[in-house]
């Protein structure tokens, strides 16, 4: 995150090295942001998204991380997301 005025960004999401726990992530490939400044990740190799709300250490799965699949529960290596306000 880069905030108006800023002259360093930090991390909102993962910087924990590459993994499966709440606080990493896998190959992320799209990011969100909500009003509530959330950050929202596609988390590719992890089959799931991740919520991070602000100053969280950890993300909170919302959809996935139950292996990849076609359940309503489950997401097969993902490359793209929307979100609708």
């Amino acid at each position: 995150m880069w905030p108006q005025g800023a002259t360093n960004g930090m991390t909102v999401a993962g910087g924990n090295g590459g993994g499966s726990d709440p606080k990493q992530l896998s190959l992320p490939r799209a990011v969100s942001v909500d009003r509530h400044k959330n950050v929202y990740v596609l988390d590719t190799f992890n089959n799931r998204i991740q919520k991070w709300t602000p100053g969280a250490l950890r993300g909170i799965t919302i959809i996935g991380n139950d292996g990849p699949g076609s359940r309503s529960n489950q997401l097969n290596s993902p490359f793209g997301m929307r979100f609708d306000s």
